[in-house]
């Protein structure tokens, strides 16, 4: 019988289906299904005896004593390769599967990867290696990152601590302002920050620190001798650096006795493209009482507050420090060029001496 089985033609067009006609359908699908089982028995068995590398022996002495038809068989480390032959009963060599020795590559050390075309450096050592690309290599996207801050302040005492923000690795940059109620204190540089500017007036004194970080940083120690009121505000980016003499491009304004509440960020000239941190401290001369959150400071256009440390108290002497970021990779020139201004709550009708900081780190 031909595989598959002739059907019988349906009927239609309004024609009768007899018996003879139904029968003739369940003797063809019996058919077919008898067909189909004999198929797939047969298929399983040419797949049971499809090659099939079983292992891996030490010699030929070492093969199974029996096999089965596909059975394969790797023979010692040189990727002999051994059939069981259901003929003779018996293995067989079939060849070696390993194909010919290449050329020996050079011996040495990958010390780095060149563009194409590119040749190592001068004085390259020999037996160096350098992987070539075949295609440009892509340019990293390093951009400027806030990691964290640090502020605080204190009633009137000489020294006191203030740690780095968590997650600070090797290299990240710190830029700190502290300011005390006092104008004869002893600068209070931090073991490993550099002092990078100073203001003095007849009621208060701030500083300016920078420091590039490491990873194992702990506390820093603040003492200018004097058991005065102080503010501190720190802020670490990442991806900027310091110019080669360890300071960065900074300015000041000074504002003395100033009732006023917005003052514009003073200006720096840079010669890199620079990302921005501006730094406000003051000290009261009459008190608002500021907030914890800062809220009573609205920081400039485009920059986000950070490393709040203000007072609450309404005294005189109160001392307050607050900073903000901003991450635009602002070209070389007189920056900011638009005039961004910090604004200062007017509740309590508040007087200081205020100075604003401004610090330009290179963008990366």
């Amino acid at each position: 019988m031909p595989f598959p089985p002739t059907i019988p033609p349906a009927r239609s067009n309004g024609q009768t289906i007899d018996a003879s006609h139904v029968n003739d359908l369940r003797t063809a699908i019996s058919d077919t299904a008898t067909q189909l089982q004999s198929t797939v028995a047969t298929v399983a068995a040419q797949g049971a005896a499809l090659p099939r590398i079983r292992g891996t022996v030490s010699s030929e002495d070492a093969l199974p004593g029996t096999g089965t038809a596909g059975d394969l068989y790797l023979v010692g480390g040189e990727g002999d390769l051994y059939a069981w032959d259901t003929s003779t009963t018996a293995w067989i060599s079939v060849g070696n599967i390993a194909g010919p020795a290449g050329n020996p590559g050079p011996s040495g050390t990958i010390v780095g990867i060149l563009g194409p075309g590119e040749n190592p450096p001068a004085g390259t050592a020999a037996g160096t290696l350098w992987w070539q690309a075949a295609a440009p290599l892509p340019s990293p996207t390093i951009t400027p990152q806030f990691v964290g801050s640090s502020a605080k302040f204190t009633g009137s005492i000489a020294s006191t601590t203030i740690s780095p923000p968590a997650g600070i690795q090797n290299g990240d940059i710190g830029v700190m302002a502290v300011v005390t109620n006092t104008t004869t204190p002893v600068t209070p540089t931090p073991a490993g920050w550099t002092l990078a500017g100073t203001v003095t007036d007849s009621n208060m004194t701030t500083w300016l620190f920078t420091r590039s970080l490491l990873a194992t940083d702990g506390a820093y120690t603040i003492d200018d001798t004097r058991a005065t009121r102080k503010a501190i505000s720190m802020v670490v980016l990442r991806n900027v650096a310091l110019e080669s003499s360890g300071l960065p491009h900074q300015s000041v304004a000074f504002n003395v006795s100033s009732a006023a509440n917005a003052v514009a960020l003073p200006t720096v000239v840079t010669t890199k493209t620079c990302a921005l941190v501006s730094l406000w401290v003051e000290r009261q001369g009459t008190g608002p009482g500021y907030t914890a959150d800062g809220s009573g400071f609205t920081g400039p256009s485009g920059f986000t507050k950070a490393g709040v440390g203000v007072s609450s108290g309404t005294g005189s002497g109160e001392c307050s420090a607050i900073a903000a970021y901003d991450l635009t990779e602002r070209s070389a020139g007189t920056i900011p060029s638009d005039s961004p201004t910090w604004t200062r709550q007017a509740v309590g009708s508040p007087t200081a001496n205020n100075v604003l900081w401004t610090v330009a780190l290179e963008a990366l």
